[in-house]
């Protein structure tokens, strides 16, 4: 799908657009239709972000791509639905990408960063707000939100880490250079789950913040939880295998019947987190 995409006026309303998005699509477009793209840049340049971060997750991402030199407008706000890419830096108010963001230098907002992909600039990153990733974050330099920072995979930068909130990654989290991460920088020490760090493996040179790791773990039928050094050791494939056996066959080793002691599902989460099928 490119930005070209066409938006009708019955399309947006079963998205369940709101009534004064409504009011606002019919006084831009009179016709009744629209391209994806036009759409989100005409609801941000008329003062309506909240409109096209709004559609932008209700239609999803495109292959389009932003490549441009520089972007340096801190009053700006920047909804696109492919990649974003500036060979040099990216200076804005508010940056929000369907797919990656990638600078040559620097990346700054005054407010918030998300992308649908990864995060990946040359030097630093630095938000007023919180940063987010569904891929990874990395910066040549030092990484810092005033909110906090979250990756789908993992985070790494060439110095420290900071946000004044807490940090998740799917994977790993390193701060390069000796320098130290931070987390809960701006909640209280009493308000532990603002303070967080969730990883994959506990990070090195953790300097505020309280760490949680993902590891395996088994439920079974009655809701009960296995830590894997608890259980015998196995092959990892074999582990899943066991669990898609059973949950096939059930403990009768009956087709359709799971049973009550057969295991539910094998993943990976945060300590009292449950993450399942």
């Amino acid at each position: 799908m490119t930005g070209k995409f066409i938006i009708t006026r019955d399309h947006l309303a079963q998205l369940g657009a709101c009534e004064s998005g409504m009011d606002f699509f019919d006084q831009t477009y009179p016709e009744g239709k629209a391209e994806y793209q036009d759409m989100l840049d005409k609801a941000v340049a008329g003062g309506h972000t909240d409109y096209a971060t709004w559609l932008l997750e209700k239609v999803g991402p495109t292959e389009d791509v932003l490549e441009v030199e520089e972007i340096n407008s801190k009053e700006l706000d920047i909804v696109f639905a492919g990649r974003v890419f500036a060979k040099l830096g990216i200076i804005v108010r508010r940056l929000i990408a369907g797919g990656g963001i990638k600078a040559g230098s620097g990346i700054k907002a005054g407010e918030g960063i998300e992308a649908g992909g990864g995060i990946e600039a040359g030097w630093g990153i630095k938000a007023g707000e919180g940063i987010e990733a569904g891929g990874g974050i990395e910066a040549g330099e030092g990484i810092k939100a005033s909110w906090g920072i979250k990756a789908g995979e993992g985070i790494e930068a060439g110095s420290g880490i900071k946000a004044g909130e807490g940090i998740k990654a799917g994977s790993g989290i390193e701060a390069g250079g000796g320098y130290g991460i931070y987390a809960g920088l701006r909640v209280k020490v009493t308000n532990r789950e603002y303070r967080t760090i969730r990883a994959k493996h506990k990070p090195d040179n953790i300097m505020c913040g309280e760490c949680k790791e993902k590891h395996m773990y088994y439920y079974n039928g009655a809701g009960q939880r296995y830590d894997l050094p608890e259980r015998p050791l196995e092959p990892e494939e074999n582990r899943y295998e066991t669990v898609r056996n059973r949950q096939r066959l059930g403990s009768t080793g009956k087709p359709g019947n799971r049973g009550t002691t057969g295991l539910r599902a094998v993943h990976t989460a945060p300590d009292g987190e449950r993450d399942e099928d």
